[in-house]
Order: structure tokens, then C-alpha cells, then sequence
């Protein structure tokens, strides 16, 4: 592969990566806005 398309890969990989994370880290912030934080908050 040549370096052009080596890094427009790498920079799709990486946006797929930021989006799962970003994703997973609000799912978490409106979940502790919307019930608050109590023993049982991580099996929700």
C-alpha cells in the first residue's frame, strides 16, 4: 500500500475508535445525570 492510503486507513481506524469511546463515555454521563450514582449503577 502507499503512504497516502496507509494514512487516510489509519485515520479511519482511529475516528472508529474515537466514536466507540465517545459513545461509551456520554452513554455513561446521561445515565449518571438521568439516575444518579447508587450501588446498583454499573448493571444498568
Amino acid at each position: 500500500m502507499s503512504k497516502m492510503r496507509l494514512s487516510r486507513l489509519h485515520q479511519l481506524i482511529f475516528g472508529f475508535y474515537m466514536s466507540g469511546i465517545m459513545s461509551l463515555l456520554m452513554s455513561g454521563v446521561i445515565t449518571f445525570i438521568n439516575t444518579g450514582i447508587d450501588s446498583e449503577f454499573h448493571y444498568r
